[in-house]
């Protein structure tokens, strides 16, 4: 299991935040690679976001991960919708 918080990180808003490689550490069935996530990420970086779901912090990219996956689930859904109508 992966650690995504420091030993003296107190449970907060901060604590729900992952960095790529941690992400996509626990995402590898959707995302095979750091570079699928890092993919993902730049061809939907506006609509993630606007969901909040990744944020920069010191420079770095962190992912709010319960967001994330919202936004990826909605994605899909709508992805499923539309070639529902047009088969």
């Amino acid at each position: 299991m992966i650690a995504t918080t420091e030993p003296n990180e107190r449970a907060g808003p901060l604590a729900g935040l992952v960095t790529l490689a941690e992400h996509q550490q626990q995402r590898a069935r959707f995302f095979p690679s750091e570079d699928s996530l890092r993919w993902h990420v730049r061809q939907h970086r506006q609509a993630l976001t606007d969901a909040g779901a990744v944020l920069f912090i010191g420079g770095r990219l962190w992912i709010n991960a319960d967001k994330f996956d919202a936004f990826v689930i909605a994605a899909g859904e709508a992805a499923a919708k539309r070639r529902a109508v047009a088969a």
